[in-house]
């Protein structure tokens, strides 16, 4: 938990885990805080709801066209989800993915846009949007949200990542 504390209150963000998971492998506890975050800093972190189908149907678009490798992942459901919603403020019963980028997040259509510039043209055009009052979008977006168990369904557990793209999640 020192090391999530740590890692936050920097703006670094999620790599917790990965750090953990290079401690394990007998590295010094600084060398391995070093590695992971040079390995993710300033990184955008995607935080889905896990067992949301339209959600991680979502976060496979996104690995798809993230060619560059930008993104990481987390389940808002994690450990780690719950702790930078925390951190940054935002509330856990939030019905919306949230990108975070450094000590910023994104939630609801913001994020969809912002998810969108990342990924480069073609997509990044879809910022066009950015026109639209927030208050119209984000009213799209929450009604897209509430009907998405109904309309794409859900899971009891959370969507596992295959395993050539495992190393992006951070849950």
């Amino acid at each position: 938990m020192l090391v999530v504390s740590y890692l936050l209150s920097d703006g670094i963000l999620a790599v917790a885990f990965e750090a953990f998971v290079e401690m394990r492998t007998n590295k010094t506890p600084f060398k391995a805080l070093n590695l992971c975050m040079k390995r993710v800093q300033r990184s955008p972190i995607l935080l889905f709801d896990g067992n949301c189908h339209l959600c991680a149907g979502s976060v496979q678009w996104v690995l798809k066209r993230d060619k560059a490798g930008l993104f990481y992942f987390a389940p808002l459901q994690s450990e780690l989800g719950r702790q930078t919603l925390k951190h940054l403020g935002v509330s856990e019963s939030l019905n919306s993915v949230v990108l975070v980028v450094g000590d910023r997040a994104y939630a609801r259509s913001d994020a969809a846009l912002e998810i969108a510039r990342c990924l480069g043209f073609p997509w990044s055009l879809l910022t066009v949007f950015r026109l639209v009052p927030r208050f119209i979008r984000d009213a799209v977006y929450d009604w897209i949200a509430r009907n998405r168990y109904r309309w794409f369904g859900h899971s009891e557990t959370c969507w596992m990542p295959k395993a050539e793209c495992k190393e992006r999640f951070l849950n």
